[in-house]
């Protein structure tokens, strides 16, 4: 097996592919969106609707063909007939699974199936080599699916955009229109030059910005909507308050550490998966769509600081710079650095996967427990396993860094953490779900512990 791996990190090499160091190729996180995706399909069969089940479908064969292109990067000197072929498998497999399980046209499975698959394949490669030394196969595959899963469902919605909807899906609408504004930001600066100079970087970012705030949505424009949104609600406009003071607090604490003048440890990162916690946690409780919007808008504000970094964008780039060098990770081995990213995603994520994820009231599909998994095992657990780790932990897992004694510490955090919201009733638990709670616990703890991925990004799932 460690031969096999090195030949596939030796062809990677090879075919201009270079990953990140200090890491596995982390080729079990091929699956765990998918994985994520069907058991949510598992939990609630009623209430899912067709859309949702035909981007787990393709989710599945994004992953055969991660497997697909691996394989072909193993094999290195494959005759191009049978590199046809292998490419083309996940296509035929999930153009059977359409047409057989869900019921779809023959046409539109096997166009769907392979045009994104194909896109899919596309997008993993070239994330690989345009960001050098920034991913292994796996995080790769995870960033790829996302991207893939995102594009195809933005196309899905596009014959809705002008239809009457709800206020629910209007606000939707609007946040997909905006990432996909980011995307395109994204392939403009990368593929034209001339945009990665300040004055046109500007006029693009106000340029695509006014387009998507002026966007009509139901007969009235994107920024109404999103301020009525805000302003219909005291309480949403008293969390906004919350969330603004987080955010300052956040700020303070990179100036300290840049007056410091010394790279921030572990344990100094983690002061911003605390702030995530006192944000998601009364978020996910009391104002879920207002914390599924802002978490989208964040993130794409994350987006577009990182892209202005890269390019060196004046005057902004010297200040972001500062900033990042004082927090960064030694897993930000590239050029872009993810992990801030990362971390905002781990904790959104089982909320922007989720099939309705802000109906905890009703009948409904979704209970709070799955959707407080990112915080859970990312602000909570690797919070104090980092924190007592690097205080007390003197017995080391074998060939890791990570000792027994932050593993512990994962473990009473996070059921501690589980156990106060059920006493104060923000969840119920029955034996049943405390056992499925304990047994998710403790594998997500051991997974910390003894897998070198990115934590922010593989304990989510």
């Amino acid at each position: 097996m460690t031969s096999l791996f090195k030949t596939l990190d030796k062809n990677c090499k090879s075919s201009n592919i270079q990953l990140r160091p200090n890491g596995s190729n982390g080729l079990w996180l091929i699956i765990l969106l998918f994985i994520c995706f069907l058991q949510t399909i598992l939990r609630n069969p009623a209430t899912i609707q067709i859309n949702y089940e035909l981007l787990t479908v393709l989710l599945f064969g994004m992953s055969l063909q991660t497997i697909s292109a691996i394989f072909i990067v193993y094999i290195e000197e494959i005759h191009f007939i049978s590199k046809v072929i292998t490419k083309l498998i996940p296509t035929v497999v999930v153009s059977l699974i359409l047409n057989l399980v869900l019921k779809q046209d023959v046409l539109f499975s096997i166009t769907t199936s392979f045009i994104v698959l194909t896109a899919y394949h596309f997008i993993y490669i070239f994330l690989m080599k345009s960001l050098p030394f920034s991913f292994t196969l796996g995080e790769a595959a995870v960033v790829a699916q996302g991207i893939s899963l995102f594009l195809y469902n933005f196309y899905l919605k596009i014959p809705t955009l002008r239809e009457h909807q709800s206020p629910d899906q209007s606000i939707n609408s609007i946040l997909s229109i905006g990432i996909f504004g980011i995307i395109v930001i994204v392939l403009t600066v990368r593929i034209a030059p001339v945009f990665r100079k300040w004055p046109m970087f500007y006029l693009l970012l106000i340029t695509i910005t006014f387009m998507i705030c002026i966007f009509p949505i139901d007969n009235k424009i994107s920024f109404i909507i999103l301020i009525d949104f805000i302003t219909n609600d005291i309480d949403r406009i008293l969390i906004v308050g919350v969330y603004v003071g987080l955010l300052l607090i956040a700020g303070f604490a990179v100036c300290f550490q840049i007056r410091k003048n010394q790279k921030g440890s572990t344990s100094n990162r983690k002061i911003f998966h605390i702030l995530i916690v006192m944000v998601y946690v009364p978020g996910l409780i009391y104002q879920c769509h207002l914390l599924y919007v802002a978490s989208v808008i964040i993130f794409a504000i994350f987006i577009i600081l990182e892209v202005a970094r890269v390019i060196e964008l004046y005057p902004v780039a010297s200040i972001l710079e500062t900033s990042v060098e004082a927090f960064i990770d030694e897993k930000d081995a590239g050029k872009v650095v993810l992990t801030p990213i990362y971390l905002l995603v781990g904790c959104s994520l089982p909320m922007w996967i989720h099939n309705s994820p802000c109906d905890l009231l009703g009948s409904s599909s979704t209970e709070l427990l799955p959707l407080l998994s990112g915080v859970l095992s990312i602000g909570i657990g690797d919070t104090f396993a980092s924190f007592i780790g690097s205080r007390i932990g003197k017995h080391k897992w074998f060939k890791s860094a990570k000792s027994v004694e932050g593993t512990l510490a994962n473990i009473i955090a996070q059921a501690s953490f589980l156990y106060l919201l059920h006493i104060m009733k923000v969840i119920s638990l029955d034996m049943k779900l405390m056992a499925i709670s304990g047994v998710a616990i403790l594998l997500n703890s051991l997974v910390e512990a003894l897998t070198d991925q990115v934590d922010n990004l593989k304990l989510r799932m």
